[in-house]
């Protein structure tokens, strides 16, 4: 039997990806730290725009700073709503690595970044010039991975890279399949498409649910981009060290509040337990897949999924009464089966 989550693990929210007004959020690193922690989370990557600085004094038994930051190429010229583009957090494997990669000054654009430059560390030269093509967009993945950094593709729907240019991306550790900011300016909800593209290209990388938080607006209310995708990490203690190691292994699921309660494999077997659900879905790389239905008045708290070596990969959604999903990494059967 394979154990990927059981009952009686511990798991911590987190959000890997938000913004604060040390760039163009609403919300102070202090601010941003008291909302998250007061509505269960555990940890928060503040991953502002192209630059990365020092929060650990925000730390503490209960709550930690993630450092990371969001790099964006736009396809000519400033940015705007017409033009795509393409935004990646950066996120450093190990404790107190502030130093960025491909930087460049010229990238800054508000007085809080510049107030701020000064305090920054990077890689090599200041004025790497970005260009949007999947030859520099794989440039700056793989300056990243050899600089010990692991990296997230974010939003694809709004920023409106093209299936084709997705496929082309090497050396990703993950891209969002939810993004709060995203639906909550009108776009499609949940990105799974891109995720499944990439895994029927053979490249195995993991998915995420973030915020992207920008505004204020509290918690609660409908139009809130805060506290509403997460990924949930088995990991062995609340420490930067611990959190990286399960993030790198794939030792979490993403979420918008529908929860994983157990999740293993015997034989061909898929045993999964979960909060009350209307709809439990497995998918593999092909066409077979499975679907449980809970009947009307009821929920569905578990199933049984079968798997067998010729589906490639499976991965499970699940999606509670009020319409919030959930979703596994894929697991791939070659690793089940050996």
């Amino acid at each position: 039997m394979k154990t990927f989550f059981s009952e009686s693990d511990k798991l911590y929210k987190v959000n890997l990806h938000s913004h604060t007004t040390e760039s163009d959020g609403k919300l102070t690193p202090q601010q941003l730290k008291d909302v998250y922690k007061a509505n269960g989370y555990s940890a928060v990557a503040i991953t502002d725009h192209e630059f990365m600085v020092d929060h650990t004094e925000l730390n503490d038994e209960e709550f930690i700073i993630l450092p990371g930051y969001e790099y964006a190429i736009n396809n000519g010229g400033p940015w705007s709503h017409r033009i795509a583009s393409c935004h990646m957090n950066l996120f450093p494997k190990k404790a107190g690595n502030y130093k960025m990669v491909c930087y460049s000054h010229d990238n800054l654009w508000l007085e809080s970044q510049f107030a701020l430059e000064p305090k920054f560390q990077y890689v090599g030269d200041h004025d790497y010039k970005k260009a949007h093509t999947i030859a520099c967009f794989n440039e700056i993945i793989q300056t990243a991975n050899e600089n010990d950094m692991f990296v997230m593709l974010n939003h694809p729907t709004w920023s409106l890279l093209s299936p084709e240019t997705v496929k082309g991306f090497e050396g990703l550790w993950g891209i969002e399949i939810y993004n709060t900011g995203s639906a909550k300016s009108g776009l499609e909800e949940y990105e799974a498409i891109y995720y499944d593209m990439l895994l029927k290209q053979g490249k195995r990388l993991f998915c995420t649910a973030t915020d992207d938080c920008h505004r204020a607006t509290p918690p609660g209310d409908p139009y809130s981009v805060c506290c509403c995708g997460y990924v949930m990490v088995k990991a062995k203690e609340l420490s930067h060290a611990a959190l990286i190691d399960a993030l790198l292994k794939g030792d979490f699921y993403s979420s918008t509040g529908a929860e994983i309660k157990a999740l293993s494999v015997t034989g061909n077997e898929v045993h999964l337990k979960c909060s009350p659900c209307r709809t439990l879905r497995l998918r593999t790389k092909y066409r077979r897949g499975e679907v449980r239905y809970a009947k009307e008045g009821e929920w569905l708290t578990e199933a049984v999924f079968s798997v067998c070596p010729d589906d490639e990969y499976i991965r499970i959604e699940l999606e509670n009464p009020q319409g919030k999903r959930a979703f596994t990494n894929a697991i791939f059967t070659d690793e089940l089966f050996r």
